[in-house]
């Protein structure tokens, strides 16, 4: 909700409020930056106004601009001031591509800084943390890397909040028998003599697995 002033007669104003719920269609960005627009131009008319000898009574406007509140202030004996503040963080989502790991992949992970109301605030620094680097890592991007098997939390703070994600990292799953080949060490035998038998176990691409 924004208030504005307009003249009605020299030295006198009418003052009336504007609500703006946006145009069908608009988005957020373009929102945003319509109404920093407006600001601008709120402030231009009220600081002319007043260096023109214009009596203008105390108005503030505030709106949620990506993540700001600004405010624009004009007074008859102190002129046109522009106050920024920044809108705190009111709690944080962290979201990863899979709760499930495998020993060896990475993944990067997603925090969501929001306000008060559930809008998102962009570009705010965000502090990764690991419960176990043992069992996977994180970078100061975000990158999670699986390195053992087990459980851990990802953690994500800013400004203060805090918020997490689960994941489950799981043992490279061994590669599937595709043939055995059994060699003898010697290829006949007399009756009541034994041979060493060796088997030799092999994927799809012919290569030998152990273990």
């Amino acid at each position: 909700m924004a208030r504005a002033s307009k003249n009605g007669t020299a030295g006198s104003q009418t003052s009336s409020e504007v609500g703006d719920k946006g145009k069908p269609g608009e988005s957020r960005r373009r929102k945003a930056t319509r109404l920093k627009r407006a600001v601008g131009r709120y402030a231009s008319r009220a600081a002319d106004s007043h260096y023109r000898g214009g009596r203008i009574p105390m108005r503030a406007l505030i709106l949620a601009v990506a993540g700001l509140a600004v405010s624009v202030t004009a007074c008859s004996s102190n002129g046109t001031s522009v106050e920024v503040q920044r809108i705190p963080v009111a709690a944080v989502s962290v979201s990863l591509p899979s709760p499930s790991l495998v020993e060896g992949q990475r993944v990067r992970a997603l925090a969501t800084a929001r306000d008060a109301a559930g809008a998102t605030l962009p570009n705010r620094p965000i502090t990764w943390q690991s419960s176990s680097s043992a069992i996977a890592s994180v970078t100061d991007s975000g990158d999670v890397s699986a390195l053992s098997p087990g459980s851990v939390t990802i953690s994500a703070t800013s400004e203060g909040q805090s918020g997490s994600a689960s994941l489950s990292v799981t043992a490279v799953p061994p590669v599937p028998v595709a043939s055995v080949n059994v060699a003898l060490a010697a290829s006949s035998r007399n009756p009541g003599q034994t041979t060493q038998a060796t088997a030799t176990t092999r994927d799809a691409n012919n290569n030998v697995l152990t273990g």
